[in-house]
């Protein structure tokens, strides 16, 4: 394991809707592999000491008792192992040992790779080596020893085009790739950053592009096939993610995280087409590139089947991909849905919740529903009687208001022709101009 990773790099996205798997299985996970006969993974839990097999979502046990393997590679008919100290193998069929090679010298086998041309590499961080086992006949050598140019080595990944490892490694507190030509043995450097101290383990995805895993921050970070440019941070949150796998045949990242003992897999396909790999599309099935996502639950709209912003448990109108009952208050949580006058609006949220009124007018703005609103309608303030218009009756009851019994308006705010903020005699005489005199027109109810 290492230290510290510390960068600043682009963030796309944090883990979004992809398989997790735990609960039991796996105990400090590292290796995986993907067996193409059977279409299975192969995790290997250094914990646990046993082999787990996914297929097809089902979990079981490939074997329950093996070396405490870290890497894992298929070559043939056989899955390798690099345990702490030895090389084993495991026929594919029925999980048979075939192969221990034990090393002298090891402190800890780790990440693995495999050449075309017969051999298996395994590094072991300390005592700062790689080492080459020669399949045809169960033998190793020393490949790198001790290296001052290749210090602390730990990812492998074999390059085919250009027969040369490509290894994560340490130099000071920066954090380094090396390429190891493997005619020769020669190190030179492929990337040297301050931006980080600890790369860990590496894999290649259908671009060509580099995926490593930066364990000591939890982050997954995605380089260009060249390593032009500045890294991508593409998955983060993990605990302590290792030895990473790309399964190019189905375009998925599998992460096993050792301190969690989960494995996740990140579909980095395009199913629908939206310019949004499934790992970070919040409707991977459904085509909706803007990802909008209204109640906020990582479900986007087009696919969620209850866009609920209110929380109450029923959707929103005007979402296609509803299959939920419609909520009669969308802005406000109302769980028993009461309707007294029936109109389809909930009386929460009803401006008139005894008056029937589904268009919910409010010609003054007061949210008071026009219907149930006795107070200053539109289009004009003069109409004191409430009879729907401004005529001499109205003069009358202000009058009887001002002078006589003093009868209270209905509504004050009619009364107050000239907006002082009180009704008085100046109010009467502007009523009986509007009527009789000038004619001037009333002002619109404020």
């Amino acid at each position: 394991m290492s230290a510290k990773c510390s960068f600043v790099l682009l963030v796309l996205l944090g883990l979004l809707s992809t398989p997790v798997l735990g609960q039991g299985w796996f105990s400090g996970p590292e290796g995986v592999v993907y067996d193409t006969t059977q279409n299975r993974y192969l995790i290997a839990n250094w914990n646990a000491a046993n082999i787990v097999q996914v297929m097809d979502g089902d979990t079981s046990y490939f074997r329950t008792s093996t070396a405490k393997i870290s890497g894992l590679r298929i070559v043939g008919d056989r899955v390798y192992g690099a345990g702490q100290n030895q090389l084993v193998a495991y026929q594919l069929s029925d999980g048979a040992p075939v192969v221990g090679i034990p090393v002298s010298g090891a402190q800890l086998l780790n990440a693995m790779a495999v050449d075309t041309s017969g051999y298996i590499y395994a590094s072991d961080r300390n005592p700062n080596r790689i080492y080459r086992f020669k399949l045809s006949d169960n033998t190793y050598t020393i490949f790198k020893d001790d290296d001052p140019d290749l210090f602390m080595p730990l990812g492998l990944h074999f390059d085919a085009a250009e027969n040369r490892l490509i290894v994560t490694a340490r130099d000071g507190d920066q954090g380094t790739l090396k390429a190891v030509s493997l005619p020769d043995g020669t190190v030179s450097d492929l990337l040297t950053s301050n931006w980080f101290y600890d790369l860990s383990y590496i894999t290649v995805d259908n671009q060509g592009r580099y995926v490593i895993s930066c364990h000591p921050q939890g982050t997954i970070l995605r380089y260009q096939a060249d390593f032009s440019g500045m890294p991508e941070t593409i998955l983060s949150g993990f605990s302590t993610p290792v030895q990473l796998f790309y399964n190019l045949l189905r375009d998925t990242l599998v992460v096993p995280d050792y301190t969690a003992s989960e494995v996740t897999f990140v579909s980095f396909l395009d199913t629908d087409g939206d310019d949004r790999e499934e790992y970070r599309d919040n409707c991977p099935l459904v085509y909706n590139p803007g990802q909008e996502d209204a109640d906020l639950d990582e479900i986007g709209d087009a696919c969620d089947e209850c866009t609920d912003t209110d929380g109450d448990g029923f959707g929103d109108p005007g979402f296609a991909a509803n299959l939920c009952d419609t909520d009669n208050c969308p802005d406000s949580a109302n769980a028993d849905q009461a309707d007294y006058d029936l109109d389809g609006v909930g009386d929460v949220c009803d401006n008139c919740p005894e008056d029937y009124n589904p268009g919910q007018e409010d010609g003054d703005g007061d949210n008071i529903g026009d219907v149930c609103d006795g107070c200053c309608l539109p289009p004009t303030v003069g109409d004191v009687d409430q009879s729907g218009g401004v005529d001499i009756t109205d003069i009358s009851v202000l009058i009887d208001n001002q002078f006589l019994t003093l009868t209270p308006l209905v509504c004050e705010t009619e009364g107050d022709v000239d907006f002082s903020g009180v009704v008085d005699v100046t109010d009467v005489s502007i009523l009986i101009d509007n009527q009789f005199l000038t004619l001037t027109p009333l002002p619109a109810c404020p």
